[in-house]
């Protein structure tokens, strides 16, 4: 379950410690050790304009960027059907794909349940449980 997928950092312990080994464990179990999470800055989103001409109300569709601290409360949402692309920016096969979620999000831009999204997952955590390698 990704609400247990959670990753703790200890400081340096050498692992021949046994005393400092079951601090660090007792501590997570506590709760003292907090969980850690990889995540870009929550981007920011432009407001949408609103208006009469033309040229305010035409926007240009865009894939939503999610990061670690977003990712799993947007696909979590009952009223959305999120497609998600987890990629590597260094990935040819990421990079062939971006114009394909483009033309998408465009042809769904209507639909409000719809979610096309993209994470780095070099630079975020998602959840383990997704298996995602």
């Amino acid at each position: 379950l990704p609400s247990t997928d959670l990753k703790y950092k200890s400081g340096k312990i050498d692992i021949r410690d046994k005393d400092a080994m079951t601090d660090f464990v007792r501590g997570v179990i506590s709760g003292t050790v907090p969980n850690v999470l990889k995540s870009e800055p929550v981007p920011v989103v432009p407001p949408v304009p609103v208006g009469g001409s033309k040229a305010s109300t035409t926007v240009k569709a865009a894939v939503l960027k999610l990061v670690g601290s977003t990712v799993l409360e947007t696909v979590s949402s009952p009223d959305k059907d999120v497609l998600l692309l987890v990629f590597a920016p260094w990935c040819e096969h990421c990079k062939k794909i971006v114009p394909t979620y483009d033309i998408l999000v465009r042809a769904v831009q209507g639909e409000s349940r719809i979610v096309i999204a993209k994470i780095n997952a070099l630079a975020n955590d998602i959840p383990a449980s997704w298996g995602v390698k």
